[in-house]
């Protein structure tokens, strides 16, 4: 009962309306990125995608607007079984990850002002690429690496992973 109450009183709070005049203080939706997003079997997806799927289906669930964008080969939306809206992006050019694609950038800029972006990934070109797009168009975002930049993180291609962290993953 008690976490009834808390989550009645936290969800007035936070989808409530605001008077005329002030101006709203959440996100109006969220908007998650994940690279490679399986776009129709789920077999393929792997322990990110199923916990972005999973965070993105409760938020739905709660009444929060909330979109997965993707890349990869093909160019497609669908609505998963929890009812979120997934946008899947193609990807052009001779080397896979080095530009955002062209539609997927328009979409970014055609989402609302106040849409909050969670990049999810880690050592990820195409994540700092979006990243990089959200920074430039001056749009709130939050990474979620999906686990620890610790040193057993590091130990495999350790000097590889350091200068790419640094260089790239770091500034975000």
């Amino acid at each position: 009962h008690v976490g009834r109450h808390l989550w009645s009183f936290n969800s007035r709070r936070v989808f409530a309306t605001n008077p005329v005049g002030r101006r709203p203080s959440g996100p109006s939706m969220i908007c998650h990125y994940v690279t490679g997003f399986p776009t129709n079997d789920r077999r393929t997806a792997n322990g990110v995608h199923k916990a972005v799927q999973g965070l993105a289906g409760g938020l739905h669930q709660l009444g929060m607007p909330t979109e997965i964008l993707t890349d990869g080969g093909v160019r497609c939306s669908w609505i998963t079984p929890e009812g979120v809206d997934v946008h899947a992006f193609r990807e052009r050019g001779p080397v896979q990850g080095l530009m955002l694609p062209a539609e997927m950038q328009a979409h970014l800029e055609a989402l609302p002002e106040r849409a909050l972006f969670v990049v999810h990934g880690q050592f990820s070109p195409r994540m700092t690429r979006v990243a990089a797009a959200l920074r430039a168009m001056g749009r709130p975002y939050v990474v979620m690496p999906h686990t620890l930049y610790s040193d057993a993180v590091f130990a495999k291609n350790r000097i590889v992973k350091r200068v790419y962290w640094h260089l790239l993953e770091k500034p975000m």
